[in-house]
């Protein structure tokens, strides 16, 4: 279990997370705030000892955690579900229990689960042994934390809330809710991503493309981005003719001039534009000019990739922020 623990800052900060102000905000009263100030956390305004970060997927929820990890003055011990389960019997207990002598023993220090759902699902008949031995065992580690000022905080992540037990759920004291990304979020994402692209986008621009992808998830729109920006790629993939430029440049020519042959053969060049007939696989590798990411890519990948969670799955993390949840909105 010592290959879990972060000994390098991951160098994700507060600012390199667009919007989600509620849940940063959350998160340094609830880790930071107490690390710095530990003399004005005590008795009934003692740490938190179990955050739950819940929402739909690729909102930012394990970037927050890096980000704390960064901040964080505290050994931070990051594990998936999948690394505590073991396919030999009793071995996946004794994970759960090594995980946390480990932040005993290098407190204080922050255990990151994520997918913990995965880990500690809500009890049921066809549960296996092992299974049913590994949500004991947490209940017996984690009931410890509220108990002593050991400094050891759990934090879990899920997209799956309502499908946690609900004893374990009891250990998160606090449940935030990390919530799909407002318009400003949504601009500064596009604004993040894409400069690091040739373009010519105002802000006008990029309030458009904030209009337009309402409902999607932080990871929806890198999916967007990144098919906008293949486009230019598709775009001399597709070409028939490239323009020679006086820096031995190949640039495609979106629209052949009337006069280019329709019948040249690979490598005329036309007597009038003097676009030369050729592939882009004929093109040296560091001779190629692509065209900018433009406007149009952007919508034709807007058009192309749908948000992954519907409104049916919003609605029901409402409901259950609304009976357990707190938002992560200001």
């Amino acid at each position: 279990m010592e290959m879990s623990i972060i000994n390098d800052k991951p160098d994700v900060h507060w600012d390199d997370i667009a919007g989600l102000k509620g849940a940063k905000r959350a998160l340094q009263e609830c880790v930071l705030l107490p690390a710095k100030f530990p003399n004005k956390f005590t008795g009934i305004r003692q740490p938190w000892r179990g955050i739950l970060l819940y929402g739909p997927p690729g909102t930012g929820k394990s970037f927050l955690a890096k980000a704390l990890a960064t901040e964080a003055e505290s050994t931070f011990i990051s594990v998936d579900s999948a690394a505590i389960m073991s396919k030999w019997q009793g071995e996946s207990p004794k994970q759960v229990k090594e995980l946390f002598w480990l932040a005993h023993k290098r407190s204080p220090s922050v255990i990151f689960i994520d997918e913990i759902d995965s880990l500690v699902g809500a009890r049921g008949d066809n549960d296996g042994a092992g299974i049913s031995q590994v949500k004991t065992q947490f209940m017996i580690e984690t009931q410890s934390l509220g108990k002593k000022e050991n400094g050891v905080l759990l934090l879990g992540a899920t997209n799956l809330p309502w499908n946690l037990d609900v004893a374990i759920l009891r250990r998160f004291e606090k449940r935030i809710y990390v919530p799909l990304p407002d318009k400003e979020a949504r601009m500064t994402l596009f604004k993040l991503k894409l400069s690091t692209l040739p373009n010519a986008f105002s802000d006008e621009n990029y309030q458009d493309f904030a209009n337009q992808c309402q409902g999607y998830s932080g990871s929806d729109i890198d999916v967007v981005i990144k098919e906008a920006a293949y486009q230019p790629m598709r775009e001399c993939h597709q070409a028939d003719f490239f323009h020679l430029d006086k820096d031995g440049n190949y640039s495609p020519v979106l629209a052949p001039c009337p006069k280019c042959p329709g019948s040249a053969s690979v490598g005329d060049v036309c007597s009038f534009c003097e676009a030369i007939r050729m592939s882009v696989f004929s093109v040296p590798p560091d001779n190629l000019k692509e065209p900018d990411v433009s406007v149009k890519h952007v919508f034709q990948a807007l058009k192309k990739i749908n948000p992954a969670t519907g409104k049916n799955v919003l609605d029901q993390y409402d409901t259950w922020t609304n009976k357990f949840g707190e938002s992560g909105i200001l």
